[in-house]
């Protein structure tokens, strides 16, 4: 159940998602884990489309979630 309202989550309210990633990392790290087949398919699929199309559109966002203030960036 905590899968899918974090793929939800993720899928839905990207572009309104600042500070949580951390937590949505956190939560999709620990489902990495799990036995249920399902359940892994899920979590990674919500990691591919927040590679493929959060990151394209919001990564310096993402970037400060994690408070990285050693990376530049060009835009």
């Amino acid at each position: 159940m905590i899968v899918r309202c974090v793929y939800q989550l993720v899928h839905s309210q990207y572009s309104n998602i600042r500070s949580g990633w951390t937590n949505i990392f956190a939560v999709l790290h620990l489902i990495a884990s799990s036995l249920n087949e399902a359940i892994v398919d899920m979590a990674f699929e919500t990691c591919h489309f927040t590679v493929k199309t959060v990151f394209k559109e919001h990564l310096r966002i993402v970037v400060d979630a994690f408070q990285v203030d050693r990376i530049i960036f060009l835009f």
